[in-house]
C-alpha cells in the first residue's frame, strides 16, 4: 500500500515522499512464534513425571472436544490427579465430583512401568464405579526396529 503526497513547495514535491507499510517482518515473527508454540505445546502437559512403559503399538486417535481426567501413579504407589496427590480411598469421591463438574467422562491411566498391577486395576475399578465412561492407559511407543528379537522362528 503506497500513496504519495503533494506539497505546495516545489523542492519537495521533486523527491516524491513514499510511505509504505512492510508487513514482511511482522509475518516473519508470527510464523516463528507458530513455530514455538507448536513445538511447545506437546510439552506443556502438567503432571507428575511417570517412567512409562513401552509398547510397540501405533497410537489411538482421541475425542479432542472432551479432556479426559488423567490420574498418575507414580512408582512409590502414590495417586495424582495433575500434580495433586490423592490417598486412594478418597479416588473415587474426587472423581465422582470431577465426573459431575465437568463434560467428560474419560479417564487417562499413567502409571510408572514399576507400578503393581493391582494398583492399576484398583484405579480402573474406581473409575468404573465413579461412572467413567472411556479408561485408557498411556504408554510410550518403542521403536519396533531398534529391539533385538529374532522374528524368524
Amino acid at each position: 500500500m503506497a500513496f504519495q503526497t503533494s506539497f505546495d513547495d516545489h523542492e519537495e514535491a521533486d523527491h516524491g515522499l513514499m510511505a509504505e507499510i512492510n508487513i514482511i517482518p511482522l509475518v516473519d515473527v508470527m510464523l516463528v512464534l507458530l513455530i514455538i508454540f507448536m513445538v511447545a505445546a506437546p510439552l506443556s502437559y502438567s503432571g507428575i513425571d511417570v517412567n512409562l512403559p513401552k509398547t510397540s503399538l501405533k497410537p489411538v486417535s482421541s475425542d479432542t472436544k472432551n479432556e479426559p481426567i488423567v490420574v498418575s501413579i507414580s512408582e512409590s504407589g502414590e495417586y495424582y490427579l495433575k500434580k495433586k496427590q490423592i490417598p486412594f480411598v478418597q479416588l473415587g469421591k474426587v472423581l465422582l465430583e470431577k465426573f459431575t463438574s465437568e463434560r467428560s467422562k474419560d479417564v487417562i491411566i499413567r502409571a510408572d512401568k514399576d507400578v503393581v498391577y493391582a494398583k492399576v486395576v484398583g484405579v480402573m475399578n474406581v473409575a468404573k464405579g465413579a461412572g467413567a465412561q472411556k479408561i485408557s492407559l498411556i504408554m510410550e511407543s518403542e521403536d519396533i526396529h531398534s529391539r533385538n528379537v529374532d522374528t524368524s522362528k
